[in-house]
């Protein structure tokens, strides 16, 4: 009898150590686990909170200017109100660009961003967003050329009207930080898979440390790129339209100084 005490002794004292082994190893598979699931919700809410303190910054200074407006209009004299109207106007302008681009970057996170994916030709949209730009550029007597294959570029499914967009942005930003005199040129060329668009500018270029930087939202490399119509939400917009068509954007020095921009889109769906 003694023996066998003994042994259940033994029994229970070991069922006990994987007993509280075991409950070690669940509670540090479930912190991990749980850890894990969490690490992206906290990123997003990171983001978010980020997201929204830059946006009330960058809205402040379009409604301090609007409130001192309004409050210089008092006092003004009746030849002076034109000029505060205008003010006040063009700030109201401002702002509506900034929520505007809030609201497509708020339904990318959400997937209710519409596309309407269709065979488009890129040629005709290459083109129509050169003659978009030709008035701002000539203006600060930029050279605006477009550069395209011998070959005709091959049929890409994309959605029109949002690639039209990211050319947009990418043209807008070009001329923006370019010198006068400068030159941005827009190119095209094509392989068996992929549309290969390329928007390189003269200007004063992004440091290495940047390029990955720049297509966070409201992120601008210094007070020089930090111009007042450009809130730094332009470049994540486009990341997100041509993310949405499983392609790729990057950046990088160009030949003549400045940057160079380089959308990668496949030919097909994926």
């Amino acid at each position: 009898m003694e023996n066998e005490r003994r042994q259940l002794v033994g029994q229970r004292i070991g069922v006990a150590c994987i007993v509280f082994v075991a409950t070690c190893l669940l509670w540090l598979f479930a912190w991990m686990f749980t850890s894990h699931l969490i690490r992206p919700i906290e990123e997003s809410r990171r983001r978010q909170t980020a997201f929204i303190s830059s946006a009330s910054h960058e809205l402040r200074t379009p409604l301090t200017v609007i409130q001192t407006g309004v409050e210089a209009m008092r006092k003004a004299p009746p030849d002076r109100l034109e000029h505060f109207i205008s003010l006040i106007h063009l700030e109201c302008e401002r702002m509506a660009r900034l929520i505007d681009d809030q609201l497509t970057l708020a339904g990318a996170d959400n997937g209710t961003w519409p596309t309407k994916f269709e065979p488009a030709d890129m040629e005709p949209l290459l083109i129509a967003a050169l003659e978009r730009h030709e008035e701002a550029s000539r203006a600060k007597l930029i050279r605006l050329t477009l550069s395209l294959p011998e070959s005709i570029l091959p049929i890409c499914y994309c959605d029109p009207s949002r690639i039209e967009q990211v050319l947009s942005i990418l043209i807008d930003n070009a001329i923006s930080y370019t010198e006068e005199t400068g030159e941005v040129q827009i190119s095209a060329k094509a392989d068996e898979r992929q549309i290969y668009v390329t928007v390189s500018d003269t200007g004063a270029g992004i440091p290495d440390e940047y390029k990955l930087q720049i297509f966070e939202r409201f992120f601008r490399v210094d007070s020089a790129r930090a111009q007042k119509d450009h809130f730094g939400l332009g470049l994540s917009i486009a990341k997100e339209i041509v993310e949405i068509h499983h392609g790729t954007i990057c950046v990088r020095d160009a030949q003549k100084g400045g940057s160079e921009f380089i959308i990668m889109l496949p030919l097909r769906s994926v």
